[in-house]
């Protein structure tokens, strides 16, 4: 009997020892053990971390679906990934969620991925993915669309504590481009971006549904929304907290709305110029934006220096403070034309008109 207990004793011992155990994640070093970032990123497995010494990386990088973290070992300011206008600069492509991180880097020379013949994303191309970025610089990066950061096709990317400046987009978002996507920004900065024609520092359309909390978005320059052009049907945008400050356009030079319902809370919009109409903020064509608890300071353009509301625009201000904006011939604080703005327990004092038309 006791020699039946033995085996099986020995049996479940052998047994237990050919059953594998756990794998545990590798960190991976650069140059350390492979030379450059796509090589290590290519040699990890789910869970691993590639970290990236300081210096200056040539390479164009794709995570390639690897739910992996890149991170710098000492900052943004000391590692450079410089993508030569190869192409984006950085590439998420292939469904990579929220365990799909990029830490720590700036982000630059940059020239887009071709997307139905068009180069979007110079800096960062996202489409179908949703990874988590932090603490990344990206500038002077250059697209047709999304110079610096282009997410769409249900790209929903987590960004929090980045610098997205001096990029430039031959049309549409120097800083940022969003299509169908409900990416959430936080804390970043969005500065000194250019756009040939509309939203020099973030574009949003197809249906948008980003969230930026406690933004800056400033000294961004367009025809069109200098700061943020957001159109065709993007009503689930949310900006919250932060600020829209000294942006320049012809028209919006601050918001731009067209066909699109944004909430816009305790924001500051200052100091954004207009060459014509809409220092501060721009509705127009059925939209219906919600402005609420915000100020709306100094702002300056020809006509409706704070806020214009055209072509059927129902905009929904509540609790604002529209003061200090100067318009030259109509509008100082607000010009109404041809629309129908419900306006709740605002405060409208101090703002000029410098040129009004003799009547």
């Amino acid at each position: 009997m006791k020699s039946k207990k033995t085996a099986c004793l020995f049996v479940l011992l052998a047994t237990a020892l050919l059953v594998p155990g756990p794998v545990l994640a590798a960190t991976i070093n650069v140059p350390g053990d492979h030379s450059t970032i796509q090589n290590a990123i290519n040699a990890a497995a789910d869970g691993d971390t590639v970290e990236v010494e300081a210096g200056n990386y040539l390479e164009n990088i794709d995570f390639s679906g690897r739910a992996i973290t890149v991170v710098s070992v000492d900052g943004a300011v000391l590692t450079t990934i410089d993508g030569n206008l190869a192409g984006s600069v950085v590439v998420f492509q292939s469904g990579e969620g929220s365990a799909s991180v990029l830490e720590g880097f700036t982000i630059r020379n940059g020239s887009g991925t071709n997307f139905m013949g068009v180069p979007y994303g110079g800096g960062i191309y996202l489409n179908n993915a949703s990874p988590t970025i932090r603490d990344c610089v990206l500038t002077d990066n250059e697209a047709w669309y999304g110079a610096g950061i282009a997410c769409g096709n249900s790209a929903s990317p987590s960004i929090t504590g980045c610098e997205v400046t001096l990029n430039n987009a031959v049309m549409h978002g120097g800083g940022i481009y969003f299509g169908t996507s409900a990416a959430s920004l936080s804390t970043t900065t969005i500065s000194e971006n250019t756009a040939g024609s509309q939203g020099g520092g973030v574009y949003a359309a197809l249906g948008a549904a980003a969230t930026l909390a406690d933004c800056t978005v400033s000294f961004n320059s367009a025809d069109e929304g200098g700061g943020l052009l957001l159109t065709a049907g993007s009503d689930a945008m949310k900006l919250s907290g932060g600020s829209v400050n000294d942006n320049q356009a012809l028209s919006g030079a601050g918001v731009y709305c067209d066909e699109t319902s944004p909430s816009i809370r305790d924001v500051t919009v200052q100091a954004n110029a207009a060459v014509d109409f809409g220092g501060g903020l721009f509705f127009t064509g059925l939209s219906a934006p919600s402005i609420i608890d915000s100020r709306i300071l100094s702002n300056t353009a020809n006509a409706g220096a704070g806020i214009i509301c055209g072509y059927d625009a129902s905009a929904i201000i509540t609790n604002c403070e529209i003061t200090l904006n100067v318009a030259v011939y109509m509008g100082g604080g607000m010009a109404i034309t041809a629309a129908s703005p419900s306006i709740t327990g605002c405060t409208v004092s101090q703002n000029q008109v410098t040129n009004p038309p003799i009547m």
